[in-house]
């Protein structure tokens, strides 16, 4: 990881940073049967304690945080989730993100804003976790003209695009859909704590695409509910 360009000014109690590039990486996200995710427990092992509050108050303007350019390539990702059942596991060969940040800090609510992203993702595969092939192989997704905003919990994209890969549904013996088991919010654990408490404090994630394009995308259809004996 490479940081340029930073620059802190206390009297206005802001931070400039020129750019943040990270090059390669590789992760591995576990969520195991009781929804607990491996990288909390690293978080919380290095987490200090707090420091005490200063004995008078200080200045009510905000802590400001302005990121010209952040620049992430060739990281790879694992994950894999057992509180579902079935499980899910999935992964990503390559990663590329570009965005610049600007975030406000020390007054209530924070403000984070989030502008200019693209990404790009290369050899994304997912799949039940007991099965021996992905139901899902995508050779890259790129987007376009993405930004977030905190406060209203909202992300846009000018563009997303899909290209290449296969989809393999299947209606499994049970009459259950592969794709859709997927795809099914998990119910308990880290992200589905996030996902209940945006919804109880009245915003809730949402995501807009102005456009979506899809090509070179294969499908095979298979459905083992089908007894030999029975009707079609």
């Amino acid at each position: 990881m490479r940081l340029t360009g930073g620059q802190f000014d206390l009297a206005r109690q802001q931070l400039d940073v020129g750019k943040i590039a990270v090059k390669g990486g590789h992760a591995r996200l576990a969520v195991d049967e009781s929804g607990n995710l491996n990288l909390e427990r690293i978080v919380k092992a290095s987490q200090a304690p707090a420091p005490a509050s200063p004995a008078h108050a200080g200045s009510s303007k905000p802590w400001k945080v302005h990121l010209a350019a952040f620049d992430l390539a060739g990281f790879a990702l694992d994950y894999q989730d057992l509180s579902r059942s079935p499980g899910l596991k999935a992964g990503i060969g390559a990663i590329t993100l570009d965005l610049k940040a600007e975030a406000e800090a020390g007054k209530d609510p924070p403000k984070v804003q989030v502008n200019a992203i693209a990404a790009g993702i290369s050899s994304f595969q997912a799949g039940l976790a007991d099965a021996s092939e992905p139901a899902l192989r995508i050779d890259r997704i790129g987007l376009e003209g993405g930004a977030y905003d905190l406060t209203p919990n909202s992300f846009t994209a000018e563009k997303i695009a899909i290209e290449g890969g296969a989809v393999d549904l299947r209606r499994q013996a049970d009459g259950a859909i592969n794709l859709a088991l997927l795809f099914v919010p998990p119910e308990k654990g880290a992200i589905a704590r996030e996902r209940q408490e945006a919804a109880a404090e009245g915003h809730p994630f949402q995501f807009l695409a102005k456009t979506v394009s899809l090509a070179g995308l294969k499908a095979a259809f298979s459905d083992f509910s089908v007894r030999p004996d029975g009707r079609l």
